[in-house]
């Protein structure tokens, strides 16, 4: 996998705010969505996605990571044109939850049904931060493969895992097209938060 299929801070944000955010929000989770194609939200456990997640707003975060994003872009060299965060999802794996092979980019952009401010727009990047250090719990991994089909579950030529994702407080950045997974947490309990970011259709 090359180097610039994701970036990463380690250790970003501190354990006093990682503690914070899950003291929190954690009593506001609810059992995981699974998205499909054309952006109909079902909230419920699948065979594809097996989590709890809740989602919040917060300026503050917002303003810390857009530097840090705005970094990763350049270095990266993805160099999207991006201008809006969604609202934040902080997920929640316990004892053998998981999330199976996906993608966060969509195949059609936001339009009329979403909310005024992301209309117009498709998902360029994403963004995951590590809640808690990966000695709380086992299982758990963050694996990325750059595959080109959404289909082809046979082919994990490019398979990477992200260690950078097991200590707390660190960022991990990467275009929203990228395929991702979490592997199965066996013990304990893996805290995370995903946001995605937002622009105008590539060109």
């Amino acid at each position: 996998m090359r180097k610039s299929d994701y970036w990463f801070f380690e250790s970003a944000l501190s354990p006093a705010m990682c503690a914070e955010i899950i003291e929190k929000h954690s009593k506001n989770l609810y059992k995981g969505g699974t998205v499909s194609n054309d952006m109909e939200i079902t909230y419920d456990n699948s065979s594809h996605r097996n989590s709890e997640i809740c989602f919040f707003q917060d300026q503050d975060l917002y303003n810390f990571l857009n530097p840090l994003v705005n970094t990763a872009n350049k270095s990266g060299g993805w160099n999207y044109d991006w201008n809006w965060f969604e609202p934040i999802q902080m997920t929640k794996y316990g004892l053998n939850q998981y999330y199976s092979w996906h993608k966060d980019a969509f195949q059609v952009t936001y339009g009329e049904k979403h909310a005024k401010e992301w209309r117009g727009k498709d998902r360029k990047l994403s963004v995951i931060i590590s809640l808690n250090d990966s000695k709380d719990y086992k299982g758990g991994e963050l694996i990325f493969d750059n595959r080109l089909y959404e289909r082809d579950e046979e082919r994990h030529l490019n398979q990477c895992e992200c260690t950078q994702y097991k200590k707390q407080g660190t960022v991990i950045v990467f275009p929203s097209t990228l395929y991702h997974k979490v592997n199965p947490v066996t013990e304990g309990t893996r805290h995370s938060l995903v946001i995605w970011c937002l622009g105008p259709p590539l060109r």
